[in-house]
């Protein structure tokens, strides 16, 4: 019971740290599963802001199309073929991009590092590509051609979103639980960390050590109580989820959510525990949660989805539990029958992370004990 109580008074006196962290994470959580990651829809618009020069050399049926083409899109500027007139205007911004229009050949000059000409030099060659696919097939002289590069051109295709907001509410909570890799390990790692730190005090420590206590005993006690306090977290994060997606709660999705989340605790607290033997100053608390948080989220698919990850990346994931929790989240948002089976085998791998990560926290202590009595 001594042990269970210096804990907890430990937490207590770092109340204020902890949940701070605590909001910080569920903060960035609620905000990661509400934005929107739907593409806008393309506004030509957009791109009047972008102020293109032209040299007039050649006008021809074809150019004086590409001239029409680009209007539509940016704000253009006849200037005058003169090198320093043309610099100038590049230096004193007031363009941002400058076409020379030839015969047969299209030069360019741009401000430095400017994202506009790359946009610029997509529209001019989205233009003579299409242009010269109609001549390529002969289907008329230069004004046909150009009337139907234009037409071409100007067709848009609508794009009709089909899922209903049903199914986009639960993939913003898959999200959201997707999110307790950074915030349930930030959470826990800094609050573990700060107790162990306090246990792992050389001072402390031997006066445990020389006890009536076993060693055995008051790590089982420690590992508890991380236990009890990561149990804690995940049910405040949990009763945000509720309030939060309350027409999608007690659903079999966000019953799963919740189970799987719940398992995720097991080898997060390990995790932490494992580290915090580790650490033995209050100043790399915040650095090593950082590293570890911030390193797992990226990797395994809490910041970044799976499918966009590279296989390599997918590989070193692997070797994390926040990969298999991201992996079940991702299969349990796509649950369209009861059939659980595919869901069990990242749930073991879960476990035995945990597993391993207390064996080597343990393995720690033990050697830390060595040490201590040598």
């Amino acid at each position: 019971m001594i042990v269970f109580k210096t804990y907890y008074k430990v937490i207590f006196r770092n109340k204020m740290q902890i949940f701070i962290n605590l909001f910080i994470c569920l903060f960035i959580s609620i905000f990661f599963a509400t934005s929107n990651n739907e593409a806008n829809s393309f506004d030509r618009s957009n791109f009047k802001n972008i102020n293109v020069g032209y040299v007039y050399k050649d006008k021809s049926i074809k150019n004086t199309g590409l001239v029409e083409y680009l209007e539509q899109t940016f704000t253009l500027k006849e200037i005058s073929d003169d090198d320093i007139k043309i610099n100038d205007a590049l230096f004193y911004r007031s363009v941002d991009y400058v076409i020379l229009i030839n015969a047969d050949s299209y030069e360019s000059y741009q401000v430095p590092n400017s994202s506009a000409g790359y946009i610029v030099k997509n529209y001019l060659n989205n233009y003579l590509n299409t242009y010269h696919s109609y001549e390529t097939a002969k289907i008329g002289g230069d004004s046909k051609i150009a009337t139907l590069t234009l037409k071409n051109l100007k067709t848009t295709t609508k794009v009709i979103n089909y899922q209903s907001d049903d199914n986009i509410k639960i993939k913003n909570m898959g999200k959201f639980f997707n999110m307790y890799v950074y915030s349930l390990l930030g959470c826990v790692i800094v609050a573990i960390s700060l107790v162990m730190v306090t246990f792992n005090n050389n001072h402390v420590f031997e006066r445990t050590i020389v006890s009536s206590m076993n060693v055995r005993k008051r790590n089982l006690l420690i590992y508890l109580g991380h236990a009890l306090f990561g149990i804690f977290t995940w049910l405040l994060m949990s009763i945000a989820s509720v309030v939060y997606f309350k027409e999608q709660s007690l659903s079999i999705q966000h019953l799963m959510l919740l189970i799987n989340s719940f398992i995720f605790v097991f080898p997060v607290t390990a995790l932490a525990f494992m580290i915090s033997q580790l650490i033995k100053r209050y100043t790399i608390i915040g650095a090593v949660n950082n590293v570890v948080t911030l390193g797992m989220s990226f990797i395994s698919g809490a910041f970044i989805p799976q499918a966009l990850l590279g296989g390599i990346v997918i590989k070193i994931a692997s070797f994390t539990p926040a990969y298999w929790f991201v992996l079940n989240n991702d299969r349990i948002i796509e649950l369209s029958s009861f059939d659980f089976s595919n869901l069990f085998q990242p749930i073991l791998i879960q476990i035995a992370f945990g597993i391993a990560f207390i064996a080597i926290g343990l393995a720690f202590a033990k050697l830390k004990n060595t040490t201590t009595l040598k």
